[in-house]
Order: C-alpha cells, then sequence, then structure tokens
C-alpha cells in the first residue's frame, strides 16, 4: 500500500531525492529585473530535471525565446536567465540530489 502521508516523498528507483521549489517573483526568491538564482543544496547536486513559468516549460541554451543556462556546483545550482524575470511570474523548478 502506498503511503499517502502529506509531504512523504518515495524514494527515486536511481538513488536520488526529488525536490521541488515553486516561487512568484518579488514574493521570495527572485524580484523582478534579476537574471540569476542560485539553488542551495546539503547533499550534492545530481540534476536539474525542468523549469516552468507560469505552468509553461522553458529549456535551456535558447537565444530565440526566453531561456537559461546551469552551473552545478557541490552545494547549488546556479540558473541564468537570458532575460530579467518579470513581477508575478510563477517558477517551479525540479531537480534531484543525493539522498
Amino acid at each position: 500500500m502506498a503511503n499517502t502521508q502529506s509531504g512523504y516523498i518515495p524514494r527515486n528507483t536511481s538513488g536520488y531525492l526529488p525536490h521541488n521549489l515553486q516561487f512568484k517573483v518579488d514574493d521570495t526568491e527572485m524580484i523582478a529585473g534579476e537574471t540569476v538564482l542560485t539553488i542551495t543544496v546539503n547533499n550534492g547536486v545530481t540534476d536539474l530535471e525542468s523549469v516552468s513559468v507560469d505552468g509553461q516549460e522553458i529549456y535551456p541554451n535558447l537565444a530565440d525565446r526566453f531561456s537559461y543556462t546551469i552551473v552545478y556546483n557541490p552545494t547549488s545550482i546556479v540558473i541564468t536567465f537570458n532575460q530579467g524575470v518579470i513581477s508575478e511570474q510563477i517558477f517551479k523548478i525540479k531537480y534531484f540530489t543525493n539522498w
């Protein structure tokens, strides 16, 4: 039987822990006009799965539309957007760390 307890995250079969970061511009993580988001992690970053803005997934390394580049460090993910974020945008970022 599956655990349906609130906040329960099932162990990923590949041995990585999934994370979801969701925020609205100007409320927490970023303010309008900024282009860099740093996500600090404790267990080492393994992969960034997706970035979506207002429900639309955006893709890395594109020059002709809103996009981003990623730098992985032992304790952080640095996401640099190719244009400033806009007030009230809602971002959802999915990434994995080691257990």
